[in-house]
């Protein structure tokens, strides 16, 4: 089932969309990534994108230098989070990351079975406030982002004190969860 909850401010159920106008400006953690071209410029692009059309950039994580997960390549993962105030749902704020992705040259596999490949940008939506989304496009909060450190010590800087709203862990807890 299609179902969205925005804990803390409003619940909504909808069959197509997670929810309708926000409230208010929503904070949202985004995720990027990439370990192909010039990374660092990439990674760079993909900020000045997100300020200019998600919202405002309020915290930027250090970049960390990580190995794919889930996949083999030659070139590690640059990852960053970054901490974004947005009107716009989290749908929209999807939309807009999928187009970024586009402008900024990513292409995604024909085949998608084939998820995890090497490219050289990818935005994630980590969270959306204490939203809990789940849409064949979109689920949130991010379904692996309690596995997987590459995410969790970059969300931990920008967000330190936001709980996972179905876990009830801060990243830092669910960093030390995984043994790190």
């Amino acid at each position: 089932a299609n179902t969205c909850q925005r804990i803390g401010f409003y619940a909504q159920t909808d069959q197509n969309v997670c929810a309708g106008l926000p409230a208010e400006i929503m904070k949202a953690c985004l995720l990027l990534g990439s370990n192909l071209g010039d990374r660092e410029a990439l990674l760079s692009q993909a900020r000045s994108r997100i300020a200019l059309d998600c919202g405002q950039v309020i915290k930027v994580s250090k970049i960390y230098e990580t190995a794919p997960w889930g996949f083999e390549a030659d070139t590690p993962f640059l990852n960053q989070a970054i901490l974004i105030d947005t009107a716009h749902t989290s749908q929209e704020l999807l939309s807009h990351c999928l187009r970024i992705e586009v402008l900024l040259g990513r292409e995604r596999p024909a085949n998608l079975e084939c998820t995890y490949t090497s490219r050289c940008i990818d935005i994630d939506i980590l969270f959306y406030e204490e939203e809990v989304c789940q849409t064949p496009q979109l689920t949130l909060p991010h379904p692996r982002l309690h596995l997987r450190t590459f995410a969790l010590e970059p969300l931990s800087e920008v967000a330190p004190t936001w709980k996972h709203p179905i876990l009830d862990f801060t990243a830092g807890e669910m960093i030390k969860n995984l043994g790190f």
